[in-house]
């Protein structure tokens, strides 16, 4: 089956079109439970995922690995984390995901108020097992 947008010369069919689910783990500790599923047309990629982390005493930056495609560029995201508390004590809460060129993981950061970037560590959560719910768009090399 073709695809195309914007009229249906050859020009404007899409040829790449995959849809699925992808597996994700965690830098340190382990996850209780975890959900990813991809769009991908062309080079862009949109992710959904949900995790739930076991380690919150970590010093560490939350990574999230196991991305379906290789990060192509830099690109952020969105993120809703619960029982995350405040990072650097700023007031502020995690806000964006952050995708490193030529990776295949996330991590999560916000803008503070004096104008740093700050990211999400493990022990910014109250209680174990707090899940995680994100979407990204990114570009990738395939």
């Amino acid at each position: 089956m073709s695809i195309f947008l914007g009229g249906t010369g050859s020009a404007n069919e899409c040829h790449d079109y995959e849809e699925g689910t992808f597996s994700m783990s965690l830098t340190y500790g382990s996850n209780t439970s975890n959900t990813g599923r991809y769009v991908k047309i062309g080079q862009l990629v949109w992710v959904r995922g949900n995790i739930s982390m076991d380690n919150v005493g970590a010093a560490s930056h939350v990574t999230i690995n196991g991305l379906p495609f290789t990060v192509e560029g830099h690109s952020l995201g969105n993120l809703r984390g619960y029982n995350a508390g405040n990072i650097s004590n700023s007031g502020m809460r995690p806000t964006n995901c952050v995708l490193h060129e030529n990776g295949t993981n996330v991590q999560f950061g916000t803008m503070e108020s004096a104008q740093a970037w700050s990211m999400l560590q493990y022990n910014d959560f109250s209680s174990a097992n707090s899940p995680i719910y994100f979407t990204c768009v990114y570009s990738c090399n395939a």
